[in-house]
């Protein structure tokens, strides 16, 4: 039995899961998958801001961690103007010491902006539990764009846009012999 632990150990195999296949035990990879969200959570940008926020995972074979966030531009004060876009983006420090930036995004003029990261853990970071521990992610509201409305003889009126709220959902998915 070391022999196989060894020689799987020597191809890229860990000697834990040979041994425990060898043994009798189950491959974590043939556990059936479940999926834990840790809710939404709810703030408040400025423009040009950055604000962490920190979720724990606590579950061994995590697979994958999915990390949305949503936002809403408000409403135009009066009639007529226009609400410009806001933009925001995320960067999300992994416990690996990973470092995973989004793409940044504009909400369509009225509509709701969305950014969606899915993070798959390695295969041998499933293994030995890597995902366990602290997720930081660093919210960033970037340009927030003004209210506006363009007047013949009198150019644009503007009431400056200072900042939006947003929604942060984080999920992960895991293997589980329950």
């Amino acid at each position: 039995m070391l022999l196989v632990a060894l020689i799987g150990a020597a191809l890229g195999g860990s000697p834990k899961i040979t041994e425990d296949v060898e043994n009798g035990v189950e491959d974590f990879r043939d556990w059936p998958l479940q999926t834990i969200s840790e809710g939404s959570r709810r703030g408040s940008s400025t423009e040009q801001s950055d604000q962490i926020e920190i979720f724990n995972i606590t579950e061994s074979y995590v697979t994958q961690v999915t990390i949305e966030l949503r936002w809403l531009d408000e409403a135009p004060d009066y009639s007529n103007f226009e609400n410009q876009p806001d933009e925001f983006n995320f960067t999300v420090y992994t416990p690996w010491d990973a470092e995973i930036g989004s793409i940044g995004d504009f909400n369509a003029i009225g509509a709701a902006g969305q950014i969606i990261e899915i993070i798959k853990v390695p295969e041998e970071g499933i293994e030995q539990s890597s995902a366990l521990g602290e997720w930081k992610i660093n919210i960033h509201c970037g340009n927030c764009g003004d209210q506006t409305l363009s007047r013949p003889n009198a150019g644009v009126l503007i009431i400056e846009d200072n900042g939006n709220d947003w929604t942060l959902t984080f999920k992960y998915e895991f293997h589980t012999n329950n």
